[in-house]
């Protein structure tokens, strides 16, 4: 038989870890490795078994005493025996945690914190029922999974379900999911969204800042601009200037939730081209003969 790993290795928390640690950890690596969500992996029973059985002597005061000083010694084949025995009277395939709890191992508490219903781990028939309870998740989108929608596959820790994301969610807002909390409780998932690299939300309204060449600024003409329904044309104005802004009607958000669309406003860059001396010196005596106007007049105190 190949010896057992070191229980606080199997966990990943230090020797001197506190029990709140130890909990924690258990937790994340049970909704990792539970075999109800790993059922195309053969390993996966193996290693909640693993992290089960270190959680299991670790989280029991005297247990955790007699393994710093003695190390495993029986533990390793009497959870064995406990588990095996468990599975015969779960049936189904699944693991009875009230059976483990009278043979000297208890989990069926913070598994029931982790997993609501049965599945690959079941409570006996002694406990009372739980009441229903709501669990708040994060959910991270895109900018475009946002503003347009999206039909996001989302992990629950005992199931995947699929939920449907309203056009306009922002970060903050929160979307609920009947039924799939705690003991039938709701699921409550609170949004946070991702930046974009160009487009900025204002309300409802799309913020774009569009760099134009110096010849666009002079000469006007159609440039395409890029919205979050895909790429429109623009007709920049002659004599356009940086800081101009024009409008896009309807291309901002059609909010589910408001009932509201809003617009693209399109803040003009004109970007001035590298130039040689030569033709820098051209242009400035070009425009010698400008009347030039007090452009920081508003500046003045």
């Amino acid at each position: 038989m190949a010896a057992k790993r070191n229980y606080y290795e199997v966990l990943g928390v230090p020797k001197n870890a506190e029990i709140a640690e130890i909990k924690k950890a258990y937790k994340k690596l049970a909704r990792q490795f539970h075999p109800d969500l790993n059922q195309t992996n053969k390993d996966a029973e193996s290693k909640f078994k693993e992290i089960s059985e270190a959680y299991a002597v670790l989280s029991d005061t005297d247990k955790r005493a007699k393994y710093d000083r003695f190390g495993s010694g029986n533990f390793g084949s009497d959870f064995d025996r406990a588990w095996q025995q468990s599975r015969t009277s779960g049936g189904g395939g699944g693991i009875d945690f009230d059976q483990m709890n009278n043979m000297g191992f208890d989990l069926g508490d913070i598994l029931g914190d982790i997993f609501s219903g049965g599945g690959f781990g079941r409570s006996g028939r002694g406990r009372a029922r739980a009441h229903p309870q709501n669990i708040e998740m994060e959910l991270p989108l895109t900018f475009m999974e946002s503003a347009l929608g999206s039909k996001q596959t989302f992990s629950t820790g005992i199931s995947l379900i699929d939920v449907n994301i309203p056009r306009g969610v922002e970060t903050g807002s929160r979307i609920r999911v009947s039924g799939k909390g705690q003991n039938g409780g709701d699921l409550i998932l609170v949004t946070r969204v991702e930046p974009h690299p160009f487009f900025k939300r204002s309300g409802d309204n799309i913020e774009l800042n569009l760099p134009i060449t110096l010849k666009e600024a002079l000469s006007g003409g159609k440039v395409e601009v890029p919205t979050i329904q895909g790429s429109v044309d623009l007709k920049i104005p002659e004599g356009a200037s940086s800081g101009m802004k024009m409008k896009l009607k309807g291309k901002g958000i059609d909010n589910q939730l408001t009932r509201h669309a809003g617009d693209q406003i399109v803040t003009l860059q004109v970007v001035v081209p590298a130039l040689s001396s030569s033709v820098r010196k051209e242009m400035i005596d070009l425009l010698s003969d400008v009347k030039e106007q007090n452009v920081r007049s508003h500046m003045k105190s």
